[in-house]
């Protein structure tokens, strides 16, 4: 009797599950998965709880991913705020879920980060208005020397100048560290031109070393990207050389086809060049007359007996022009003389 009164309090009830769907409605996905999670797998309902729970996680899955991409277009937006109470409100619901605690730990870490900027940047601003303002006091304070009001103020903005210049050297040396040489140039170059401190004056030197070996570093990569592009042009002014010498070898011979072939790779290797296209120009027409000439020439082997030559002659044509329908018909013909030629020849 124990057992069984345990577990009536660990299965939900009729009521509990009546409860799901108005939870659900609510949006209150946390406490509905709790009390289908208490499912027995042998009660005789247990299909219609499981499809349920199934069901919930599904759209519980969709409002986790709702709600970051909802949070991240309030912090496009610039709203804050609206972005945190959005998932404190989906962690109140939802207080297990690691999409959305992940979720809101992305969003701490922007909202960190941007926050360092914005400090970055009042720091620089006011560093800079400090620059350019910390002269006149200086001014004023030797026209002035007997100026007691004159030596304090002077006196004020040299500290505030220092105490810009020490958190400016803090936020330099950490982009330093990290290899961002532009945002430790802003900072450090601005506090060594406020303060001349020991401290001021070695993480300018780091960083002065640091720009030298990065500049070094790049005219080597530029000196050996501008190697292998000389390399490169050199190689391929070799292969244009090679293939214009083996095209007009082929071109004197009228080994077309293979002009064809060096002509191709002329126009692959060096595109821009404007002189193969009127080469190939050339090219075409010194190949129409030549499939004239054989056209010709196996018209009159034919008409003079001489079958194997006409049939020649079209055969080679057909390698210059495979679709020259004269030149097909006029072979099928040739050759078919020849087979029954040489069907005499066998009786």
């Amino acid at each position: 009797m124990t057992i069984l009164l345990a577990a009536c309090e660990i299965m939900p009830t009729r009521g509990d599950i009546d409860d799901v769907d108005m939870l659900v409605a609510n949006q209150q996905y946390g406490q509905a998965l709790e009390i289908l999670a208490r499912a027995d797998p042998a009660a005789a309902n247990y299909d219609e709880l499981a499809a349920k729970r199934r069901h919930v996680e599904s759209l519980t899955a969709s409002h986790e991913q709702s709600v970051r991409q909802r949070a991240q277009e309030e912090i496009e937006a610039n709203n804050w705020r609206a972005a945190l109470d959005r998932y404190d409100d989906a962690l109140a619901r939802l207080p297990q879920s690691m999409v959305l605690r992940d979720g809101l730990a992305e969003l701490h870490r922007r909202q960190h980060r941007e926050l360092a900027r914005l400090e970055s940047e009042r720091l620089l601003a006011q560093g800079r208005w400090l620059r350019e303002t910390l002269p006149s006091y200086e001014q004023i304070a030797r026209v002035d020397p007997r100026s007691r009001q004159a030596q304090q103020q002077l006196e004020r903005m040299q500290r505030q100048a220092e105490d810009i210049a020490n958190q400016l050297v803090i936020i330099g040396s950490r982009a330093l560290d990290d290899g961002d040489l532009v945002s430790a140039d802003k900072h450090l170059r601005l506090a060594n031109e406020l303060s001349d401190t020991p401290a001021i004056r070695e993480s300018y030197a780091q960083l002065t070393e640091q720009q030298e070996s990065r500049r070094s570093e790049e005219q080597r990569a530029l000196a050996e990207r501008q190697r292998r592009a000389r390399a490169a042009e050199q190689s391929r002014q070799r292969q244009i050389g090679q293939h214009q010498e083996r095209y007009q070898v082929a071109r004197q011979n009228q080994q077309f086809l293979a002009a064809r072939e060096q002509l191709a790779e002329l126009q692959r290797i060096d595109p821009r060049n404007p002189d193969w296209a009127q080469e190939e120009q050339g090219l075409e027409q010194a190949i129409a007359a030549h499939i004239d000439l054989l056209l010709s020439q196996g018209i009159n082997a034919y008409s003079r007996g001489e079958f194997e030559e006409a049939a020649a002659s079209w055969e080679e044509l057909l390698t210059l022009d495979p679709d020259h329908k004269l030149a097909q018909d006029n072979l099928d013909r040739a050759q078919k003389v020849l087979q029954r030629i040489e069907e005499l020849k066998a009786r």
